[in-house]
């Protein structure tokens, strides 16, 4: 079962926001990121891309749909986490803007 409570977190690769629930249930199964990338039939740097937050919000029905199936996860549940992401990204975006004006 996922930690609810650790499912978004800020990583230190250049504040992006990561996906901690996919990291967690690939672990959940004893998966390694390079077993996901290969079953979801894309680059290990691609998926490393998704799960650390790099690719931004803005990943496809079809790519969630995969990884759901992937790592067998409920396709509600990966959109409720993409939900909260999305909310997350856009706080820290508008936090950010806040700050930078801030400072002038």
């Amino acid at each position: 079962m996922l930690n609810k409570n650790r499912d978004i977190s800020i990583g230190s690769n250049k504040n992006y926001l990561h996906r901690d629930y996919l990291k967690d249930q690939r672990k959940l199964l004893k998966l390694t990121a390079d077993d996901v990338s290969y079953l979801l039939d894309i680059s290990r740097d691609y998926y490393s891309q998704i799960e650390n937050g790099a690719r931004g919000k803005n990943l496809s029905v079809r790519m969630l749909v995969r990884i759901s199936q992937v790592l067998k996860m409920d396709l509600c549940e990966i959109i409720n986490f993409e939900k909260k992401f999305i909310q997350d990204c856009d706080h820290t975006l508008s936090e950010s803007e806040r700050l930078s004006n801030e400072r002038f």
